[in-house]
């Protein structure tokens, strides 16, 4: 069996779990992220030395662990945005500036939001999707034609 279809089954149950419970699976996802996934720690530690040089090694390697946890959380808000209701952030989460994006729109005038790719992405869509409605999103398609799929399929919701 591939790891795709059991990684979307997972996916799928974390976002079922109570956000009490579901947090600390991703904290913990993230830490064991960090022990098995060397090749990206590697990547994560040299960006962190040069962007962070005067930091201590120590220190280097505290950012490095909560970049890794905070991608484990990033797992679990993606789970939510894909699979819970889409106003399950509305309680939790607070949008301003929307009028500026309202005004612009009832002019008729298009609106270009530009993102950083943060692991919360998707968990700003139902929030986007509140504000303005319906909206586009770019990307470069996944290279697992079966994740891209989940994926396309998760993003498409909003």
């Amino acid at each position: 069996m591939s790891f795709v279809p059991v990684g979307l089954l997972f996916l799928r149950v974390l976002a079922a779990l109570p956000t009490t419970v579901s947090l600390p699976i991703g904290r913990l996802i993230g830490r064991v992220l960090y022990r098995v996934a060397r090749s990206r720690r590697l990547v994560c530690e040299r960006n962190i030395s040069v962007c962070f040089p005067t930091l201590s090694r120590e220190a280097q390697n505290e950012r490095v662990r909560a970049c890794f946890i905070e991608s484990g959380i990033g797992l679990v808000e993606t789970a939510w945005a894909w699979h819970r209701p889409m106003n399950f952030v509305d309680t939790r989460m607070q949008v301003s500036g929307v009028e500026h994006i309202q005004d612009a729109l009832s002019e008729g005038r298009g609106v270009l939001l530009l993102c950083p790719h943060y692991s919360m992405l998707d968990l700003v869509a139902p929030l986007v999707h509140q504000a303005i409605g319906r909206f586009t999103i770019t990307y470069r398609p996944n290279d697992n034609a079966r994740f891209n799929e989940a994926v396309v399929a998760g993003r498409s919701r909003y």
